[in-house]
């Protein structure tokens, strides 16, 4: 029973994103799941500064659009880490199962957070064991394909194809069932108040 009840989730925000700006997402994800532990990866806005000495400091690198994913999302890594230890210690276990309860964590990536988290993953595969269900919000999860002109103005610079050839090396049946939430709105909830989009999160999340 206590395994059952041990569930959480950790939030990864998009570019600049902080915890205040997923309020109103924390509270209406409580309301439709019922899972009341929730935890936003700590980041500033300014923390995002953090990716431009890394950036500098690989320009050739850059310019090829070959960025090492690290140092280049350490920032970030660091993080996820201290949030995820926050959220495992609130659910009862060390996170890495060896004292109380292993938690059962769902990942929630809002654009970069999603495929940022995949990049986490990879580089932290003792996390594996305790993440339940990946899903991505308006996340670009594939890379411009190579050779396109898409791929010589790509943002990421090589790390979202860097990230996908990781986590697509781990095993299959150790990664988390991905669910990518995909649209064209701008403003408003994530959830339709009389729709089936609130069921289909719960059905997505099992």
């Amino acid at each position: 029973a206590a395994r059952e009840e041990a569930v959480g989730v950790l939030i990864a925000p998009a570019q600049f994103g902080v915890r205040a700006d997923y309020e109103s997402l924390i509270h209406e994800l409580r309301q439709v799941t019922g899972i009341e532990e929730v935890e936003v990866v700590g980041l500033s806005r300014l923390d995002w500064l953090k990716i431009i000495p890394a950036t500098l400091t690989n320009l050739p690198a850059y310019v090829e659009g070959a960025l090492p994913v690290t140092p280049t999302l350490d920032f970030y890594f660091e993080r996820l880490d201290e949030a995820y230890a926050r959220l495992a210690a609130r659910l009862g276990g060390g996170g890495d199962g060896e004292e109380g309860v292993r938690p059962r964590i769902k990942l929630l990536g809002h654009s970069i957070g999603g495929w940022v988290l995949r990049g986490w993953l990879a580089e932290r595969p003792e996390i594996l064991a305790s993440a339940d269900v990946l899903m991505t919000l308006g996340s670009p999860n594939r890379e411009p394909p190579a050779g396109s002109v898409w791929a010589s103005v790509d943002q990421t610079r090589g790390l979202l194809r860097e990230i996908n050839r990781r986590f697509g090396a781990l095993e299959a049946e150790r990664r988390p069932r991905l669910v990518s939430v995909v649209g064209q709105g701008t403003v408003g909830g994530l959830f339709e108040p009389e729709g089936g989009s609130r069921q289909g999160l719960r059905q997505g999340w099992g």
